[in-house]
């Protein structure tokens, strides 16, 4: 079994006060287990990196799609809103959809980077993060929110 390690240095983590969106991603991808979802095996530290290890997924963005034939389009953009289904069910927001988040190898996708995902059962979050190009008027607005900013940015990336 191959695995992907995602390394974060200690140093970026306390200069920009990181703290607490390292612990949501990894709190995030803790309690979630979908078929559409990269796998988080574990995280771990050391003196100057945090560590996620998680499912190695071989594949393309699916930015190499666009322009496909409907069926397999409509088949890739049907997984992504199953993974989505799936984590706004367990109160969990990604904030970050976009085509570089989205793999699709051997038939399936795969949702990945949680870098910026958090709960919202307790509280809906207000604060701006994502990429620009398919934040809601929400997140830009800092009103706040809960996992329909995900579905504003599944239409932009389908459209």
């Amino acid at each position: 079994m191959l695995f992907a390690v995602k390394k974060i240095l200690k140093s970026i983590v306390q200069e920009y006060q990181m703290h607490e969106q390292v612990l949501q991603e990894i709190r995030c991808l803790r309690q979630l287990s979908h078929p559409n979802i990269v796998k988080l095996y574990g995280a771990f530290t050391d003196e100057y990196h945090v560590f996620l290890l998680t499912e190695y997924v071989h594949g393309e963005t699916i930015e190499k799609y666009y322009g496909s034939e409907g069926s397999l389009v409509s088949r890739l953009v049907y997984q992504v809103l199953k993974a989505v289904e799936y984590m706004h069910a367990n109160y969990v927001v990604h904030r970050d959809i976009k085509p570089e988040n989205v793999i699709y190898s051997h038939g399936v996708v795969k949702l990945c980077d949680f870098g910026w995902a958090t709960s919202f059962k307790n509280q809906l979050p207000n604060d701006f993060c994502g990429t620009l190009d398919y934040v809601s008027p929400e997140v830009v607005e800092k009103k706040p929110y809960d996992g329909s900013v995900d579905m504003w940015s599944i239409g932009i990336l389908t459209f």
